[in-house]
């Protein structure tokens, strides 16, 4: 279904709904020196995240630790601004 939206524009029901995004951080200094190992693995084609080795989480997106700032603005906030700066609520 279509909604319709201020100024003519139609937003599809897909672009109201909440999304989830998960970002995996790289290890923490402390967690190296005591030579911790990551146990988190983003699979970015199914958008998942799995714990260990029975539990996975899936998301709207995955963004694993070598994930740059600006790949996570454009995926997940910069949409958003889009729509604010031309009136619709985030």
């Amino acid at each position: 279904p279509v909604v319709a939206a201020a100024a003519g524009q139609c937003l599809d029901e897909d672009s109201m709904n909440v999304r989830v995004a998960a970002r995996v951080r790289p290890l923490l200094p402390k967690e190296k020196a005591t030579n911790c190992c990551s146990c988190v693995i983003v699979h970015a084609e199914t958008r998942q995240v799995v714990v260990g080795t029975r539990r996975a989480f899936a998301f709207d997106m995955v963004f694993d630790v070598g994930s740059t700032q600006e790949e996570v603005y454009e995926g997940c906030v910069s949409s958003l601004l889009d729509g604010c700066l031309q009136g619709y609520n985030a």
